[in-house]
């Protein structure tokens, strides 16, 4: 297993930043959407310029490379964790509400229910709950409380969507 993060040349002497994902014989790229720009090909009408100009993309630069290395770290990160059959706690303490949030937004035409469920999943917990706090207990309740606020047919189809 490894990730490396690489370069691929793009035109004006740019470069975009990607991950070379290489995990149980299989491997992935994932474009990070970073690119650096080309520190050489600036040019401004005073010397004086030129210089803070070429100091601010190095600096740019220099904290893409910086963002893109830890988004690499994390990635080998989730891998080793995944490979072992763990979850990171990053994972299990991520909000559950703000995830179905995401997840409902590309929906299509299946969106109404999906915010339907949501106001209902923010009205029931709070606003938040983290993923390891949903358990077998939880969904018990979570049926209970639909079926308290909304018909059955509706309950059920709530309840699916979590």
């Amino acid at each position: 297993m490894s990730v490396k993060l690489r370069t691929k040349n793009l035109s004006g002497g740019r470069k975009s930043l990607y991950l070379d994902i290489y995990h149980k014989g299989k491997r992935n790229y994932d474009f990070l959407d970073l690119v650096l720009e080309d520190e050489v090909k600036v040019k401004k009408e005073s010397k004086n310029e030129m210089i803070l100009l070429s100091k601010r993309i190095k600096e740019a630069n220099r904290e893409k490379i910086l963002l893109a290395e830890t988004i690499r770290a994390n990635r080998e990160t989730e891998l080793q964790f995944s490979s072992h059959d763990v979850i990171p706690s990053f994972k299990r303490n991520a909000d559950f509400v703000q995830y179905f949030q995401k997840i409902g937004e590309g929906k299509g035409r299946s969106s109404l229910i999906w915010k339907a469920t949501l106001k209902h999943l923010k009205t029931f917990t709070g606003g938040k709950v983290a993923f390891k706090n949903i358990n077998e207990t939880w969904l018990e309740q979570w049926k209970n409380y639909l079926m308290q606020q909304v018909s059955n047919n509706t309950a059920s189809g709530h309840f699916d969507k979590v």
